[in-house]
């Protein structure tokens, strides 16, 4: 399992000034660029999540449990945070789908420090999503050029030992399927 700090290192990776972000803002542009009367926003899944991970009611929880490989693809607890992320992005901050939602407390579902920090951790993704800077949306002059896919947020880690809106919407994650070239990018 990666050390506290390389995984200090791969969650700043993720963080507004990593060249990961950068790739995002630079595919916004472009699209912006070329098709500027629709309305598109960009949704910094990848800098909410780690500061997420990073904060005190997730930091103490091991790479491990959070996901399954060095690549990493996450386990059920990341891609839940990444949707709660985009729910709240695209609904004004709205959180849940329901006041009555209950949220899973089996361990093989969400690890318990999500479970036990739920509202804690609503509240972070509310204040964080309220405060993230939101790229332009007035047409730039000259697109940007974006390579066809984004770059790795750090080198991988080695494996643990362990097991609607109406509006199109750009959204940006860390986890990559294992298809060369494909990110983790909706744009409608």
């Amino acid at each position: 399992p990666p050390t506290n700090s390389q995984k200090d290192v791969y969650y700043d990776s993720l963080g507004l000034t990593g060249t990961y972000h950068q790739w995002w803002i630079d595919l916004y542009n472009l699209v912006i660029a070329q098709r500027p009367n629709v309305d598109l926003q960009h949704v910094p899944i990848s800098p909410i999540l780690a500061s997420v991970l990073s904060s005190q009611y997730m930091s103490s929880v091991l790479f491990q449990d959070l996901f399954e490989d060095g690549a990493p693809h996450g386990l059920p607890t990341i891609y839940f945070i990444a949707a709660l992320i985009q729910y709240m992005a695209m609904n004004d901050g709205e959180v849940g789908p329901d006041p009555s939602y209950v949220v899973p407390t089996d361990p093989l579902i969400l690890h318990p420090s999500l479970v036990s920090n739920y509202n804690e951790i609503v509240s972070l993704i509310y204040d964080l999503l309220q405060n993230e800077p939101v790229p332009p949306t007035s047409p730039v002059t000259s697109p940007p050029v974006a390579s066809p896919t984004p770059p790795s947020p750090v080198a991988p880690i080695a494996p643990p030992t362990s097991s609607p809106t109406s509006a199109p919407v750009a959204t940006s994650c860390c986890e990559q399927l294992d298809y060369p070239g494909v990110g983790c990018t909706t744009i409608a």
